[in-house]
């Protein structure tokens, strides 16, 4: 895992640039967690397998829900304008109307909302 570590005050911020591989399921986000020095991660989409936006394949609640529980501060950094289904624009709504998950076009966007 590549990662650089942005400090926001008292916070600090990891920035994860590439996994060993993609992320593809609850499990290889608990290893993220286990191995990300602080509880605030920013991933890039590119590292996030595709199967997480179909919200029908239920993964991006069940990543998601392990960040809740955990109590991480969990963003991935991309374009998601590519993407045509309502629902999943209404869960990004949603999730960027909190802090603790968030979808966001830029790093200095995500660095922003976890300060």
């Amino acid at each position: 895992m590549e990662y650089t570590l942005h400090e926001r005050g008292e916070k600090t911020v990891t920035e994860i640039h590439r996994l060993t591989e993609v992320l593809e399921s609850s499990g290889d986000f608990l290893d993220l967690m286990a191995n990300s020095p602080s509880r605030y991660i920013l991933l890039h989409k590119r590292n996030v397998c595709e199967e997480f936006f179909d919200l029908k394949s239920r993964l991006a609640g069940e990543i998601l829900q392990k960040a809740v529980n955990y109590q991480i501060h969990f963003g991935i950094i991309g374009d998601f304008s590519v993407y045509e289904s309502p629902s999943l624009k209404d869960f990004i709504y949603e999730s960027n109307r909190g802090r603790q998950i968030v979808f966001v076009e830029t790093l200095e966007k995500g660095l922003l909302l976890f300060s």
